[in-house]
């Protein structure tokens, strides 16, 4: 096996040395044996006859994960190898500050080597960083009161019980909170759909939770008092579950974007900040369980000055969701633009300027 992994990589250096390429590279999580870095080359396969994606090794950082230091550990498996930068077509970083900042990003000393090299960041990375922006902009900190249900219920054995008893008293079946992390923020959804199921029970539990008990001078215990106040008030706010039903709903939205980003969906051209281009309240797209919620305003308390409000706070989510990706994507980049010329299916459709592009 192993002299096998040293034929393929073997062959995988001699096309690098010789040909155009991309490579890119993320870091694992930090451990006591360092962070791992995989480079991922994409190159011409003469065999497949295709550009196939393929791994060049997993080096290691030992110390700080700095944008110099992440360069060094690329620079030091092309030279180890014999490969030049020049190369080197494109360099794929996810978009934090160590990876493509001006001064001491990665791209930034890649570009030393190579000022013609292309910062091809990530997409999905992007799409995450829009959501969690929009959504902290006009809605709720609903990610922070997830943050905080799961750390509350996770420190105590007892807790976790007691809403498991709830829960199936409210004839659920016990399932338990699950943990956002905020790094992937689109994550969130599931988080929601599991806090939705939970609506009830963790209302009962956290109305509990703030009654008063037995005095307990312990210091931990004036903040979660607290904490459990604060979310007893949000658990019996019929209007923060509407913006958790919006947001269960929006969550998917950015599937379908994403899908229009690998597209010729042109988003950019719709000016939907004219008064005469905004749909009326009954018509904007909130999902089922948060138009239902709304329809039986009376039976779930909820008042027409919250329902007017809410309204107006997702015309502006989507405003700014739209604002950031277009600031954002690389939704006007010349040469992804041009680069539908390497599509055959649109050959006899891809502007003859589109080829030229690449031979000035």
């Amino acid at each position: 096996m192993k002299k096998s992994a040293i034929a393929v990589q073997q062959s995988i250096i001699r096309r690098l040395r010789t040909q155009p390429f991309t490579h890119s590279t993320d870091g694992s999580n930090d451990d006591n044996h360092g962070k791992q870095y995989p480079i991922v080359v994409r190159l011409f396969n003469g065999i497949t006859k295709n550009v196939d994606s393929e791994l060049l090794s997993v080096p290691t950082i030992d110390g700080r994960s700095t944008g110099e230091n992440i360069f060094k550990l690329l620079d030091s498996e092309l030279r180890r190898n014999n490969i030049k930068w020049e190369n080197c077509l494109a360099l794929g970083l996810d978009n934090t500050n160590v990876n493509v900042g001006d001064k001491n990003g990665v791209i930034a000393f890649a570009k030393k080597k190579n000022p013609d090299i292309y910062l091809s960041g990530c997409v999905l990375h992007l799409v995450h960083i829009v959501a969690r922006k929009a959504a902290s902009a006009h809605l709720p900190g609903i990610d922070d009161i997830l943050v905080d249900v799961f750390n509350y219920l996770k420190k105590s054995d007892k807790r976790q019980l007691e809403l498991a008893s709830l829960t199936t008293e409210c004839g659920l079946a016990p399932k338990p909170v699950l943990e956002h992390g905020q790094t992937r923020w689109l994550s969130i959804g599931r988080c929601i759909e599991r806090l939705i199921y939970n609506w009830e029970p963790l209302k009962k539990f956290f109305n509990k939770e703030k009654a008063p008990k037995a005095a307990d001078n312990r210091p931990n215990q004036a903040y979660a008092k607290a904490k459990s106040q604060s979310l007893c008030e949000f658990f019996r706010s019929p209007t923060y579950k509407l913006y958790c039903l919006f947001l269960n709903y929006a969550v998917h939205v950015f599937d379908d974007i994403l899908l229009n980003l690998q597209s010729q969906f042109t988003f950019d051209k719709v000016q939907y900040k004219l008064n005469y281009n905004r749909k009326p309240n009954h018509l904007i797209m909130i999902g089922d369980e948060a138009q239902s919620f709304i329809k039986d305003k009376d039976k779930n308390y909820l008042k027409d000055t919250s329902i007017t409000e809410f309204y107006a706070n997702i015309v502006k989510y989507y405003t700014s969701l739209l604002d950031y990706m277009l600031d954002k994507l690389p939704v006007s980049d010349k040469l992804l633009h041009c680069c539908e010329v390497a599509d055959i299916s649109l050959k006899e459709s891809v502007p003859q300027s589109h080829l030229k592009f690449f031979f000035r």
